[in-house]
């Protein structure tokens, strides 16, 4: 989980973020918030990954840490000089809100049947987080099917760094959510437990109803939990929110989950240098930075002596062992942003987490033991 020094707010950032402040009105957890209007992630078939635009209504939910009897929760938001993604705010806000547990949603009572829920690993520790694979799209009859799925993924998390050195802090589950018909297909929604369908016009992303994820959880998991939907189609597609949602393509399912994961549950920018965008342009994520000055590096630490900065920035061959420093292009934008490592799961399906976003990755997870 990003510390509040590694998302720096200056009277430019425009957009929306959070803060947690305890009781004696200290900043314990800063963030920035997506833009529910700034679009969806896919992955494309040859591996690329890109942003678009997404007029639906999105439904944002997020894990805050506790800090104690008395804290608040301030939301910010800020309009942007140069307004690109909506209508934003014509003046700039707080709210505060008191940190308190989210009671049952009405519409999903205690009386209501659940769907059953399998753990598969880490339930002896209360304090994991729930990695919860729901399934979409999927008849009782496909249930093997999707059980194999989460088999991949939970084969993945085991063997993929940061996940692999934390395994204690996480639990695993699936939940066989029933839909009335096998698959998701069109642009159209079907008679499937959270209506995903491929958006128009845009055939590698897959939209599902956010609030409906949202209160599925809740009903089915009083603690620490992320909603991970597996969509039962072979075809390439995915998209981010306040749950993840990716295919079963037989080659990138796992790729698209723990990447989009990275926006969802630990705050990471991408670090790809076209094609996106988000509810702030500013690189306030801890994991992208606006200069490559050695006082504003928010990974400073982690970069050797002697390394340059800019580390390198365009073309040329990437000798085996870069080390860790300040490499141009990142967040949609070819200059001017950097990223801590050439490559990185942020910015190329297959390729390892940098050390940056493990570093973030561990450190909610560290909360879980």
């Amino acid at each position: 989980m990003p510390r509040s020094a590694d998302v720096t707010i200056t009277n430019r950032t425009s957009g929306a973020w959070i803060e947690v402040v305890d009781a004696g009105g200290k900043t314990v957890h800063r963030q920035v918030l997506p833009d529910p209007f700034a679009g969806q992630e896919a992955f494309g078939k040859d591996g690329d990954v890109a942003r678009h635009d997404v007029p639906d209504e999105q439904f944002i939910s997020l894990e805050l840490p506790w800090p104690g009897e008395g804290a608040q929760v301030k939301i910010h938001a800020r309009k942007s000089r140069k307004p690109q993604f909506g209508a934003a705010p014509k003046t700039s806000l707080v709210a505060a809100l008191p940190l308190k547990p989210r009671p049952l949603p009405p519409s999903l009572a205690a009386t209501a049947p659940l769907p059953s829920v399998r753990p598969i690993w880490g339930s002896t520790n209360p304090k994991a987080l729930t990695l919860a694979f729901f399934a979409e799209g999927f008849t009782a009859a496909d249930m093997p099917r999707f059980h194999q799925l989460v088999d991949r993924c939970v084969a993945a998390f085991e063997h993929s760094e940061p996940f692999k050195s934390h395994l204690a802090s996480m639990k695993v589950a699936e939940i066989e959510t029933v839909s009335n018909v096998s698959g998701i297909s069109g642009t159209a929604p079907r008679d499937t437990v959270f209506k995903a369908h491929f958006q128009k016009d845009i055939v590698r992303v897959i939209l599902a109803d956010q609030r409906i994820a949202s209160e599925m959880l809740d009903a089915c998991f009083r603690g620490s939990a992320v909603c991970l939907i597996v969509a039962n189609t072979t075809d390439y597609g995915g998209s981010g929110g306040a749950a993840t949602v990716f295919s079963c393509e037989p080659t990138w399912a796992t790729e698209i989950a723990m990447h989009e994961l990275g926006h969802t549950l630990f705050g990471l920018a991408d670090e790809y240098d076209a094609g996106g965008q988000a509810s702030t342009m500013s690189p306030i994520e801890p994991n992208v930075c606006g200069s490559p000055a050695s006082s504003q590096i928010k990974w400073a630490d982690l970069v050797k002596a002697g390394t340059p900065v800019p580390t390198q920035t365009k073309g040329g061959p990437v000798p085996v062992g870069t080390p860790i420093g300040a490499y141009e292009g990142a967040k949609y934008q070819p200059s001017k942003v950097y990223r801590a490592e050439f490559d990185c799961k942020m910015r190329t399906p297959g390729k390892p987490f940098c050390a940056v976003c493990s570093r973030v990755i561990s450190q909610l997870l560290l909360q879980h033991v």
